[in-house]
């Protein structure tokens, strides 16, 4: 029964790299090359806030909307324009918000540890 269980958290852990790989097109989560920043390991500053501001009035979902209607052609499709979008705010909350950072610093992703949501979704509580 043990072994039954721990080779249905083995699996289950690698569909989750799996689909994590997949959203992240491969590639690991950087906050500071989101944010066009370096990556000196700084927390909360106001360079964030700056770049957060300039990247966020390009980037954000109406803007490229309303771009997309200016233009009569969609140059950005908008399921990418979202996605960049959330991806932005995730790295401007990763080095913004405490907790978020520590995980980042810790696992390297603010969602904490792969293996742990890994063992949420097969061990059900």
């Amino acid at each position: 029964m043990l072994s039954y269980c721990g080779k249905w958290m083995l699996d289950t852990y690698e569909l989750v790299e799996l689909q994590i790989e997949e959203d992240n097109g491969g590639a690991v989560f950087d906050p500071y090359k989101l944010l066009h920043i370096k990556n000196n390991g700084s927390f909360n500053t106001t360079l964030m806030y700056h770049e957060y501001d300039r990247l966020a009035n390009m980037y954000h979902p109406n803007v490229i909307r309303r771009k997309n209607s200016e233009q009569g052609s969609k140059k950005v499709p908008m399921d990418k324009a979202i996605k960049r979008w959330e991806n932005l705010n995730k790295a401007f909350a990763t080095l913004t918000e405490e907790p978020l950072f520590e995980n980042f610093k810790k696992y390297g992703d603010p969602d904490g540890a792969k293996c742990i949501g890994a063992l949420h979704l097969a061990v059900p509580y």
